[in-house]
């Protein structure tokens, strides 16, 4: 039996099959300076997400780039964009980044959209907050 919290699998990224998934550290996805992606494979994947393993990645295919990574709105990570975001992976060659393919929204816009999410978020809560307090009248 197994610890209390304790991730049911741990693999790397590259180790999925398709259609499997995993929940990796925000880390492990990079943004060159013209906020192409790329995904470390080289990344441990949990089964079971966790506070720090909490970007879901799904291999959609066998190609090396088959990954969709799904970026929780409320994901308190914000990337910056370098061209040699690879130099603080020490030890590791170009191979186990593997460079996605996305919907055409840039870093900006996903980390506004992420941010207008919070911000709702936040308004929602408050407006429930604020209606407890009138019945409570």
């Amino acid at each position: 039996m197994g610890l209390i919290g304790k991730p049911k699998f741990v693999k790397k990224i590259a180790e999925l099959g398709v259609g499997e998934r995993g929940y990796t550290f925000p880390g492990a996805l990079s943004f060159n300076n013209a906020n192409t992606p790329f995904l470390y494979t080289d990344a441990s994947v949990v089964e079971a997400k966790t506070p720090k393993m909490n970007l879901l990645v799904i291999r959609t295919g066998l190609g090396e780039d088959d990954y969709d990574v799904m970026i929780p709105a409320n994901l308190q990570f914000s990337w910056v964009p370098s061209d040699t975001f690879f130099e603080k992976y020490q030890g590791a060659d170009t191979s186990q980044f593997a460079q996605l393919q996305y919907d055409g929204e840039n870093l900006a816009e996903a980390q506004k959209r992420k941010r207008e999410a919070r911000e709702e978020e936040t308004r929602k809560q408050q407006e429930i907050s604020d209606l407890e307090k009138a019945l409570q009248l």
